[in-house]
């Protein structure tokens, strides 16, 4: 092989392992178990979706309930347990938003890639792709395809990690 060859070859190499590297650290670095902290509806959600959506997770994460878990493995595998298109909130006399723990989980169990930027989740009915970072204490996901109440809606979820796990 001539040296202009060589030298492709190896630039080639280099970037391909790098960009595994670098992919191996994202994985590595939310390995772990998640549970959504908050939810912060895009502009597009309707007002009484937007305030019940947030009001029904802000509540349940408060007395324990989960409505939505990722837990990443080292090995690429991730664990994805969802209530929150189970919840049935009401609106009280006082105005106020009232939810209780949804009585079953749906769990989807599949594989995952993560660079830092982007989230991709395989199952076995699709793959789904987030914008998504690591921020502080949080795992931050961009969603536009969150079923509540029978309607899809969107926005930010802030998980956080369980500690102790």
């Amino acid at each position: 092989m001539s040296s202009p060859k060589i030298l492709i070859f190896l630039a080639v190499l280099f970037f391909i392992s790098c960009e595994k590297d670098e992919n191996e650290e994202a994985r590595l670095a939310i390995s772990d178990h998640w549970h959504v902290w908050t939810f912060e509806p895009s502009a597009d959600v309707s007002a009484e979706d937007a305030r019940l959506a947030k009001e029904s997770i802000l509540q349940l994460v408060e007395i324990g309930c989960d409505p939505l878990e990722l837990t990443f493995k080292t090995d690429g595998v991730v664990k994805f347990a969802e209530e929150l298109s189970k919840l049935e909130p009401t609106i009280t006399e006082d105005d106020d938003v009232e939810v209780s723990c949804a009585s079953s989980t749906d769990e989807y169990l599949g594989t995952f890639d993560f660079d830092y930027s982007e989230l991709i989740l395989n199952f076995d009915s699709g793959s789904k792709k987030y914008s998504a970072r690591l921020e502080d204490k949080y795992l931050i996901i961009e969603a536009n395809d969150l079923t509540f109440m029978g309607k899809t809606i969107s926005g930010t979820l802030y998980y956080i990690r369980e500690t102790g796990h």
